[in-house]
C-alpha cells in the first residue's frame, strides 16, 4: 500500500478557485484507484473528494471530477472505506499548496484521527516527506499522548533549529515531557505582555494590601531567595522537575516586575540598554567562545 503524489492544479471556476490535489493509492495488486480532494477556495474552505478507477484516469488524465463518485460531506465518509484516504489525501493538497503549519490545530486534530483511525502506521509516515508534516505528526502523538512513538521519533529534532523543546508548549504529559527534556529539550521563549503581567500582580497585590511590604529592599531580597529556591531544584545534579523549576523561575521573574514597577524602571528599554553595553565590552570576535570578563579579552 502507499500513496504517490501526482500534482496540484488550480482550476479556475465560474465564481471560485478550486485547487485539485490527486493522489494514486495503490492497495494492492489487484486494486488500483485514483482519490482526488477539490478545496474551494472559499471562506468556508469546503471540500469534496472523489474516487476514481485507475484505468479510466490512464486512458483520460483531464477527467471531469463530476463525473465520478464525490463526497461532499467528510463527516459522513469518515467511517466509509475510503473516509481515511480522503484525509490523507486532503492533508496532502494543504502541504503542497499552503503547507502543513505546525501550529494549525486544525490540521493536528486530522491527523489525531489518521492515529485512531488507520490501521497501517505507514499512512502517518508519509507526512514527514511534507515541510512541517514531521512536525505536525509529533503534535498529534503528543496530543493522544503516545510516548512511544514521541520516544522513537524525537531524535529527529535534535539537530533541528528550535530543538525537541518546541514541543513544551503544547503541554506535554508529565511522561512525554521527561523524554522531551531526556533529549535535551529547551523550550522556545514565546513572545508575552510584561505589562499585562505587570497589571495582574499589582492587582492581586492591592486586593491584599501587600503593597507596604514591597520596598525596594525587601523585593531585592526576595530577589536574591526565590532565586536561591530555584537552585535548589540542581541541588544534586542536572536532572530537574520541570513544574517546579517553572513555578520558581516564575516567583523570580514577578519579583523582578515588581521591583522594576516599584523603582519606576522601564525595564524592557534598560535591557535593551543594557545589552548594547555588554556588546561594546565583549565583542563577538573577541568574546566567542570563552568566558573571560571584559577586562581580561
Amino acid at each position: 500500500m502507499r500513496f504517490v503524489w501526482i500534482e496540484t492544479e488550480k482550476i479556475e471556476r465560474n465564481d471560485s478557485i478550486a485547487y485539485m490535489g490527486q493522489v494514486m493509492l495503490e492497495m494492492d495488486d489487484k486494486s488500483e484507484k485514483y482519490i482526488a480532494a477539490v478545496r474551494n477556495n472559499d471562506a468556508d474552505d469546503t471540500w469534496a473528494y472523489t474516487v476514481h478507477n485507475r484505468s479510466l484516469i490512464d486512458k483520460n488524465p483531464k477527467v471531469d471530477l463530476e463525473t465520478y463518485e464525490t463526497y461532499q460531506d467528510f463527516e459522513a465518509a469518515r467511517n466509509s472505506t475510503y473516509g481515511i484516504y480522503f484525509l490523507m489525501c486532503r492533508l496532502f493538497v494543504l502541504a503542497e499548496t499552503d503547507g502543513l503549519d505546525e501550529y494549525n490545530n486544525q490540521i493536528v486534530d486530522d491527523i489525531c484521527d489518521l492515529y485512531q483511525n488507520a490501521s497501517d502506521g505507514k499512512l502517518v509516515a508519509l507526512l514527514k516527506r511534507v515541510p512541517n508534516g514531521k512536525v505536525a505528526v509529533m503534535r498529534a502523538a503528543i496530543k493522544l499522548d503516545d510516548a512511544i512513538y514521541v520516544q522513537n521519533y524525537v531524535s529527529e529534532f535534535k539537530n533541528d533549529e528550535k530543538g525537541p523543546g518546541r514541543f513544551l508548549e503544547f503541554n506535554p504529559s508529565e511522561k512525554i515531557c521527561k523524554i522531551l527534556q531526556d533529549n535535551g529539550g529547551i523550550s522556545e521563549v514565546t513572545d508575552w505582555d510584561i505589562k499585562e503581567v505587570r497589571d495582574k500582580i499589582r492587582e492581586f497585590n492591592k486586593e491584599r494590601d501587600w503593597d507596604k511590604f514591597h520596598t525596594p529592599e525587601n523585593l531585592a531580597k526576595s530577589i536574591v531567595i526565590e532565586a536561591g529556591e530555584l537552585l535548589e531544584c540542581f541541588q544534586w545534579n542536572d536532572k530537574f522537575d520541570r513544574q517546579k523549576v517553572s513555578e520558581e523561575l516564575s516567583d523570580v521573574m514577578m519579583y523582578c516586575i515588581m521591583m522594576a514597577d516599584r523603582a519606576n524602571i522601564d525595564i524592557k528599554e534598560e535591557m535593551l540598554r543594557k545589552m548594547a553595553i555588554n556588546a561594546a565590552k565583549y565583542p563577538a570576535k573577541k568574546a566567542r567562545g570563552n568566558s573571560l570578563k571584559y577586562t581580561e579579552l
